[in-house]
């Protein structure tokens, strides 16, 4: 009788501590969350956006997920759409958040975080995955207003908090280039005193893609990661992207006609390598009338991938005009010598 008795406490023992490690979440730990949690915002391999400004502010998407020695539970989402905004000392944002020891915790970052306010972008986060989709902002007349075109950028990080931690690092959310930018650099080859261009048109470019990102599966000797699993698809609506510029080349000089402050982004469309380009100049001699010209590139481009730069250099010359094109990732810095004289 008194083993039979002892068996059924022992059980009930059992049982007990079972149950408590499977409900184990942060409203039955609420008394033992660890500190509080924060960020840290950084972009690497920039020279169009600076994110630790005053005012600026990214979106943050996050869950944490019990990984108890007995039980994983489901994810909690803990931001969703999140505004993070920069207030000159560090980041900031709503109604704190904190650390629960034995959670896997995982965030995705978007900067600019108005990007999801505007028509035809919409964020979708499940299990840490987030998935949107971004058409380039053109008026009815295929238009491009540089000022609108966001230089997007994002960010991943998957962390384990274990019971042992008493006190966790912030968050340093790691910034990417998600865009393709495109440059022209235009060379007045001794061909008129000033070149004044007014107009580039890419015909065939697709503008709306679907860009997903889930951060790296944590590797079993590891306990964070900032590696990511990123895809562009769905790239479609092929058409014309016409930026209307006012840049001024005087003789034998060349120069940029999107500058830093001026960028042109393009979505990636690595397989579609048909876009034609025409650019529109006026040619300036003194003493003689005006001449409009609009120039049109025999050679297709195009094929442009993530996080990649590319600079055709159009050298307009007496008897022919030559194209050629770099490509390189974007680096930290700035060329000295993109300054483009605009009235």
């Amino acid at each position: 009788m008194y083993s039979k008795l002892r068996h059924i406490i022992l059980c009930l023992i059992s049982g007990w501590l079972l149950s408590s490690c499977v409900s184990d979440s942060p409203e039955a730990r609420d008394e033992t969350h660890g500190a509080e949690l924060q960020f840290a915002g950084e972009l690497t391999r920039s020279v169009t956006t600076n994110i630790n400004t005053e005012g600026s502010w990214f979106s943050l998407f996050g869950e944490k997920r019990f990984q108890g020695e007995f039980s994983v539970s489901g994810p909690i989402v803990i931001f969703d759409n999140t505004p993070v905004t920069y207030r000159g000392s560090g980041w900031t944002y709503g109604e704190p958040e904190y650390w629960f020891p034995q959670h896997e915790y995982s965030f995705v970052a978007v900067h600019p975080g108005a990007v999801f306010s505007e028509s035809g972008t919409d964020a979708r986060y499940s299990d840490a995955s987030l998935s949107f989709s971004y058409t380039l902002p053109l008026s009815e007349g295929d238009e491009v207003n540089i000022p609108d075109l966001a230089d997007l950028v994002v960010a991943a990080h998957r962390r384990m908090y274990r019971e042992s931690i008493s006190s966790a690092a912030p968050v340093k959310l790691n910034f990417f280039h998600i865009l393709s930018r495109i440059d022209f650099r235009l060379k007045n080859d001794n061909v008129a005193d000033i070149l004044k261009v007014t107009k580039i048109e890419l015909e065939g470019a697709d503008r709306t893609g679907a860009f997903s990102i889930t951060p790296a599966p944590l590797l079993s000797s590891g306990t964070q990661t900032d590696d990511y699993n990123c895809h562009w698809g769905g790239i479609s609506n092929r058409g014309t992207v016409t930026a209307n510029i006012d840049a001024a080349v005087p003789r034998n000089e060349e120069f940029s006609l999107f500058a830093d402050n001026e960028a042109l982004f393009m979505i990636p469309q690595p397989d579609n390598k048909g876009v034609i380009v025409k650019i529109s100049y006026t040619i300036v001699n003194a003493g003689k009338d005006d001449k409009e010209v609009t120039l049109t590139v025999d050679t297709p481009i195009g094929g442009w991938e993530m996080g990649k730069k590319y600079i055709y250099t159009v050298n307009v010359q007496e008897r022919y005009i030559t194209f050629t094109v770099n490509v390189a990732d974007w680096k930290d810095g700035t060329e000295n010598d993109l300054k483009v004289p605009r009235k």
